[in-house]
């Protein structure tokens, strides 16, 4: 076996960083083809999808003026004359293969495929390397000469090249599939009465729903400086907080209540949901018009504002954290939880969040 140049090795460090950036199938064939060039001379290079069933190849080509219109219909009408087909199909071996490991030239010059397109095309020899794929086509790279010169080095180089060509094809599928579905997922978001949010390992904004954008310039434009990746303060403590007590493990905390903001027509209610696997969080946003709003506010007596303390108080927090979260004074937020205890019939805190949450659960 011939020893690989420094040459060759760094020409195929540098096609192998090319071919791995792409990521776009639908780009990918003619990405990879114009890579080979620093790999392999050839008169022609090309990528072949190729139904044996149903006889059908389509091709590309560099330079993308070497197939004549013609071609595709020609070679697909002959294929059963391509003996690397043939032997690929019988074998299923896609390591680099040459025509002439199995036709002599003059054999070669008496197919039907050699008098009506090869000879046209001037190619007296075509060493291809196959992919495999889960689908009924497969996937070939060919190179054609005007001679019979492919050397044991240049299946060699093919051979290495095949196996990343392989893994290269397979993540710009899979890439392609993933930018797809996200699509889809973030076309279906954006249709349903739903908001979501997409947050960072630090609690900012990764992706968001146009829906989810717009709630939160209606319940937090006056005090919001609008942000591609921040989160409105009052909301951005929130996340915090609640992340703080999941991180916890000296104490078993509150059950999680989402956070609720008030307008004159409605609320605006969001759930946060981190798994404790990842880095990611997801806030999910609904919102309740006045017709639908909870009970506690009408049924009850509570006030928006008093209802915000009555959410935070039943997650634990301090006066001062209330306080701080909804940028009232300590001594306000003492004095509203006074009014709060009377109307719940209560005296502690702790039975006054005994109580909201029963009222939540009628």
């Amino acid at each position: 076996m011939e020893q690989l140049t420094h040459r060759d090795l760094r020409s195929l460090t540098t096609t192998l960083q090319r071919l791995y950036g792409q990521t776009d199938l639908e780009a990918f064939p003619a990405h990879a083809v114009s890579s080979l060039a620093h790999i392999i001379a050839a008169d022609v290079r090309g990528y072949n999808e190729v139904n044996f069933r149903r006889r059908r190849l389509v091709a590309i080509t560099d330079p993308v003026d070497a197939l004549d219109p013609r071609d595709e219909e020609l070679a697909s009408h002959h294929l059963h004359e391509q003996p690397l087909f043939t032997a690929y199909q019988r074998t299923k071996d896609g390591r680099a293969a040459a025509m002439s490991d199995f036709l002599t030239t003059r054999q070669f010059h008496r197919l039907t495929l050699y008098n009506e397109m090869y000879r046209r095309r001037n190619t007296e020899d075509l060493m291809a390397i196959f992919l495999p794929t889960p689908s009924a086509s497969t996937i070939l790279f060919t190179f054609s000469r005007s001679q019979r010169s492919f050397s044991e080095r240049d299946r060699q180089k093919l051979n290495i090249l095949r196996l990343h060509l392989i893994q290269a094809y397979n993540n710009a599928e899979v890439a392609t599939r993933l930018r797809q579905e996200a699509a889809l997922l973030k076309q279906a978001f954006n249709e349903s009465h739903s908001g979501i949010i997409v947050l960072t390992p630090e609690g900012r904004i990764q992706s968001i729903t146009d829906q989810a954008g717009h709630w939160l310039r209606t319940y937090f434009g006056k005090t919001w400086k609008e942000s591609p990746h921040a989160l409105p303060e009052l909301l951005h403590r929130w996340v915090r907080c609640q992340l703080h007590v999941r991180q916890r493990r000296d104490e078993i905390p509150h059950p999680q209540t989402p956070f609720i903001a008030t307008s004159e027509d409605g609320q605006l209610i969001v759930r946060l949901l981190s798994p404790y696997d990842t880095g990611q969080s997801l806030l999910i946003l609904e919102e309740h018009p006045c017709s639908v709003l909870p009970m506690l506010r009408t049924f009850s007596g509570f006030t928006p504002r008093e209802t915000d303390i009555l959410n935070w108080l039943s997650q634990g927090k301090t006066n001062k954290e209330i306080a701080t979260l909804l940028a009232l004074s300590p001594n306000s937020i003492r004095s509203r939880l006074e009014e709060i205890y009377k109307k719940l019939g209560v005296s502690t805190r702790t039975a006054a969040v005994r109580r909201f949450l029963e009222i939540q659960r009628t």
